[in-house]
């Protein structure tokens, strides 16, 4: 049996708090929006540019659809057409996983429990990894 990881649970999860959501955009350009207004103050502006076009990199390798997507100078994804799900979440999970690398899996739950205050974070397990 194979395990899902943990990132792509909690991405899964964001996504579909994210889409009740019927704003332009998308809703993995919803999930990179608080997750930099967040992380900009511990990171840097730079900082979060840097992580997000790095996750972004990693995703276009596994998902030829995130081709037309860019990471604007303010930390924004900018596309013309809505991304279907599976793009997303590659892109969003990948974000989670880059932010465990670097800050740890307490740390990243924790940005997440403050961007999504109402949402049952913890129980989504981000400390198991395959």
């Amino acid at each position: 049996m194979t395990r899902t990881p943990p990132q792509l649970l909690v991405a899964q999860h964001l996504l579909a708090l994210e889409s009740v959501d019927a704003r332009r955009g998308g809703a993995a350009a919803r999930v990179c929006e608080k997750l930099r207004r967040l992380l900009a103050k511990i990171l840097g502006a730079t900082g979060f540019l840097t992580l997000l076009r790095r996750a972004l990199i990693l995703a276009k390798a596994q998902t030829p659809a995130l081709g037309v997507v860019e990471v604007k100078p303010d930390g924004s994804l900018d596309y013309v057409d809505d991304l279907d799900r599976a793009s997303e979440l590659v892109l969003v999970s990948q974000l989670l996983d880059l932010l465990v690398t670097f800050v740890g899996a307490a740390v990243t739950t924790r940005i997440l429990q403050d961007a999504w205050p109402n949402a049952v974070i913890e129980s989504l397990d981000l400390e198991r990894r395959p």
